[in-house]
């Protein structure tokens, strides 16, 4: 007797593709806070199994338009789903959209042409009343196969069908850019940095899992990080972790940043900081000369003089 091949067969394989794996940790890697939240590291581990992904980032804009870095997997599960002749779509569409998952139905899903005047007085929330109501989203809307196993893919991955389950898992995975040290780390000498990734070129990479990726300013174009570096340091030899797992051409990038208020930041200015305990290379450093007067020996602050939390 042939193996039932339905909705919970065809998930389970193709959470199993390989091409699953990279575009699961491509999201890790993208760290959307949600809502432009708080992002902050206390434990390096956290993007392996913890951070969220939500799939509605990807609806904001242009829902139909699949990002780049997740075409090899859609077309291998599209393949895939039509191999699949016992997946229900009416089942597959009641697991993605009856949920919190809904917006991401609201803009796939198109009304059958007799209910677009329905959906229409409803202000577009004709959904809301099928998934409510426990219809057939199929009796109501119509899908592109594409959009649906897109829709799928986005559900599982947000629902952590597959996690991350160490370090070592991401060294066995990936694909560094060669030439690379024995670190691991490509030397650049030619590097734009951006909200959730950085360009070489012609090629855009996302930036490590592990990096924080907090912003210092609510319309800043680059993680506090490399903003400290790119203007508090005039020469430098910079070394990154180049994975092409994390890589698209530069005119396919794909990006969820948003205008973000992620931290209350004062504007500190590393180069007037004279007094302060920091071991820093004065000849990769912008600084003004010191006063002969000045101590540079560290002391712990009075309350009085406490910096705020950065």
């Amino acid at each position: 007797m042939d193996e039932q091949k339905g909705l919970l067969y065809y998930m389970e394989t193709l959470t199993q593709l390989s091409e699953f794996w990279v575009v699961n940790y491509y999201l890790c890697s993208m760290k959307k806070a949600p809502h432009g939240g708080v992002v902050r590291i206390y434990h390096p581990n956290i993007y392996l199994k913890h951070y969220p992904f939500q799939a509605w980032t990807f609806m904001c804009h242009e829902p139909e338009n699949v990002p780049y870095f997740m075409e090899n997997l859609l077309d291998k599960a599209i393949s895939l789903y039509y191999d699949c002749a016992d997946v229900d779509l009416e089942e597959m569409l009641q697991y993605c959209y009856n949920g919190d998952n809904w917006y991401v139905g609201y803009r796939l899903l198109h009304p059958k042409p007799e209910y677009v005047e329905l959906n229409s007085k409803m202000s577009g929330t004709l959904l809301w009343s099928v998934l409510g109501e426990k219809k057939r989203i199929t009796d109501f809307f119509d899908i592109e196969i594409k959009y649906a196993v897109y829709s799928l893919i986005l559900c599982l991955i947000q629902e952590k069908a597959i996690t991350i389950s160490s370090l070592s898992e991401i060294l066995c995975n990936e694909k560094l850019k060669e030439p690379y040290n024995k670190y691991g780390l490509t030397e650049i000498t030619n590097v734009e940095f951006l909200r959730q990734g950085f360009r070489i070129e012609n090629t855009y990479y996302q930036y490590n899992i592990f990096l924080d990726p907090t912003i210092c300013s609510p319309m800043d174009t680059m993680p506090y990080t490399f903003r400290i570096i790119t203007d508090e340091i005039e020469e430098m030899d910079l070394s990154l972790r180049c994975d092409n797992n994390l890589a698209v051409p530069f005119d396919k990038m794909f990006s969820t940043a948003t205008l973000d208020a992620q931290k209350l930041v004062p504007s500190i200015v590393f180069r007037t900081i004279v007094s302060l305990g920091l071991s820093v290379s004065r000849s990769a450093r912008r600084q003004p000369p010191v006063p002969a007067d000045a101590s540079c020996s560290y002391r712990e602050p009075s309350p009085s003089e406490s910096l705020p939390y950065v």
